[in-house]
Order: structure tokens, then C-alpha cells, then sequence
């Protein structure tokens, strides 16, 4: 029974949107239905907090690779290309200042 219920609620609920009081919540409604018992409780809120810490930080990483990948496409300078340029006109100027 507790993992068919947490399997409803990873697909029903969105766990990318449970903080710690909402899946509080959520188990305290399970329990008053009896679809949970009160010795997994503790447990369940643990773990619907951290699937949605692990969901956001995946979601954070699918965000991060496409943006890098558009940017890419579009031929943006990056802060290390930009860094890169800036690296080499100090080096022209230390240059320069020398002759």
C-alpha cells in the first residue's frame, strides 16, 4: 500500500512543488484517510522532499544544457570567451607599454 500511494503521488501530485509543510499536508490527509499508516509518515514526507530536490536540480540541469546548447547555436560570446579576449588585449597592452 505505501509505495502504490507514493507512486500516485509522484504521477498526481508534481514533487517539484513539494516543500516540506505541503507533503506535511498531503501525508496528514492520507493518514486521516487511511491510506497511509502513521509509522510510514515521517518516512513518505522525507522522501517527496527529497524526489522534488532531486527533480529540481534535474530540471536546473536540462535548463542549463539547452540554454549552453542555444546559446552555442546562435554564436554568442561566453563569459570565458569575452574573459579569453580580455586576457589577450592586457597581454597587447603590457606589450605595447613596453616597447
Amino acid at each position: 500500500m505505501f509505495d502504490l500511494t507514493k507512486k500516485i503521488l509522484y504521477l498526481g501530485l508534481g514533487t517539484l512543488t513539494f516543500t516540506r509543510e505541503k507533503a506535511e499536508q498531503v501525508v496528514n490527509e492520507l493518514i486521516k484517510k487511511g491510506e497511509v499508516k502513521q509509522e510510514e509518515a515521517a518516512n513518505l514526507v522525507d522522501d517527496l522532499v527529497k524526489r522534488g530536490q532531486k527533480e529540481k536540480e534535474n530540471l536546473k540541469e536540462i535548463i542549463n544544457h539547452e540554454v549552453t546548447k542555444i546559446l552555442a547555436e546562435m554564436n554568442i560570446a561566453t563569459k570565458v570567451d569575452i574573459k579569453h579576449l580580455e586576457d589577450k588585449i592586457k597581454l597587447l597592452e603590457d606589450k605595447l607599454q613596453s616597447e
